[in-house]
């Protein structure tokens, strides 16, 4: 009767599984008829990329943080605009987008999607390594996972660097398994073109001690700092961190940031409180509550998953994060979904509410489709996910080591 019950189970979680994948591959393909064009005209987030690799290439290095000068090379090199979409990454990675300058703006597009596309493939391949419990339940999961994911597909639209994130972060979750903590480290800083997105993961393994892991991440942190004043030198450096600083205000050369579009702690503050309380009273607040989680986290020492923990909570603590930021969760939410759905198709196994929040974040960008400007009510959901991963890390090591095996079984 149990196996019955079992293999009713399974088969019921293959076809959500299937219906889910089919649904959200539809949506991809209707999103990218619509979208053909904004990237034609140079609307897409490329643009800034694009236009910061030609000054590299063209000896302009200097200027990549000079707004007039973003605008001036964006409208002849990409198209003209009333405004110019600010490059606000660490120079080293203009490195990256200088030979695709060497083409034509949608050339240099097309390229970059293909790059993009390779460094998928090399993720689904280690999910497909990493996550064989799933395709026992559905051979394709791991790779519906990646490739059916939203956030992904916007990455791809937009011509955005989310997804070499999470290469770099599969990356060090695999040193971190095999137990090379310096590795992992080192691999961890070479994503600090998303600083706002790698510190609070930093931040949190010092807070737990991992000397080794902080070791590597300083060495690969100093020589991506080393490189990046090399490249666009002292003067541009200090006009890049004012640039940050500027960040959300009215002043020219700041990013207008679609805050109600962060799925984060600073979104949720923002959204709930933007329209009677001062944006200085906004910042503080969101600093405030950033420590405060920061400090439960390390508080807590969680006994497990402790890299699935600190990307949870850096994705809630993110300064800056759009949908596309969200393809780094996609680890933390497989590897939940490893036990969550090979637990539930067994019958004396219930699932974890960790895997339930798991399910809704996956799902969370499907709400942007409708319009809504309350997309920053998913913080709250990614919370939810990050207290039932902290706590559920603090069960007892026998329950552990037995929910485990019976799952994997």
């Amino acid at each position: 009767m149990t196996n019955l019950a079992s293999a009713e189970s399974r088969a019921t979680i293959k076809a959500l599984a299937m219906g889910i994948a089919a649904l959200l591959l539809g949506l991809q393909i209707s999103g990218w008829i619509g979208f053909i064009r904004v990237i034609r005209d140079g609307h897409a987030d490329f643009r800034a990329y694009y236009a910061a690799g030609y000054q590299i290439r063209a000896g302009q290095r200097h200027e990549i943080y000079d707004y007039q000068a973003e605008k001036s090379v964006q409208d002849s090199q990409v198209s003209p605009e009333s405004s110019a979409r600010p490059y606000i990454h660490p120079s080293f990675e203009a490195l990256l987008f200088a030979p695709f300058s060497l083409l034509s703006y949608r050339w240099g597009f097309a390229a970059f999607l293909a790059a993009n596309l390779a460094v998928l493939a090399v993720v689904c391949r280690i999910f497909c390594s990493q996550l064989p419990e799933l395709a026992r339940v559905w051979a394709p999961l791991p790779v519906a996972l990646v490739v059916c994911f939203l956030g992904t597909a916007e990455a791809l639209m937009q011509g955005q660097d989310s997804i070499l994130l999470l290469l770099i972060l599969s990356g060090a979750a695999l040193a971190l398994q095999s137990g090379s903590d310096l590795s992992a480290g080192f691999l961890l800083s070479l994503g600090l073109f998303r600083f706002q997105f790698v510190l609070p993961i930093a931040i949190l393994f010092f807070l737990w001690k991992r000397w080794t892991l902080i070791r590597g991440f300083s060495i690969g942190a100093t020589a991506v700092a080393l490189v990046s004043v090399l490249v666009s030198g002292v003067d541009s450096s200090k006009m890049y961190l004012r640039t940050l600083s500027s960040l959300g205000s009215n002043a020219p050369g700041a990013y207008e940031q679609p805050i109600w579009l962060m799925p984060s702690l600073r979104g949720l503050i923002h959204g709930l409180f933007s329209s009677f309380v001062s944006d200085s009273a906004l910042r503080w607040i969101t600093i405030i509550l950033s420590v405060a989680v920061i400090a439960w986290l390390g508080w807590r020492q969680p006994g497990r998953a402790q890299f699935e923990i600190a990307i949870v909570a850096a994705a809630l603590l993110s300064y800056h994060l759009l949908p596309h930021d969200l393809t780094a969760l996609l680890i933390p939410i497989g590897v939940t979904l490893k036990t969550f759905l090979v637990g539930a198709s067994r019958a004396e196994q219930k699932p974890t509410w960790s895997g339930c929040f798991a399910v809704a974040v996956y799902l969370s960008p499907v709400l942007l489709i409708a319009g809504t400007r309350y997309f920053f009510l998913t913080s709250l959901v990614i919370f939810g996910f990050l207290i039932c991963l902290v706590h559920e890390s603090r069960v007892p090591s026998a329950q552990i080591r037995a929910h485990y095996a019976s799952a994997a079984n």
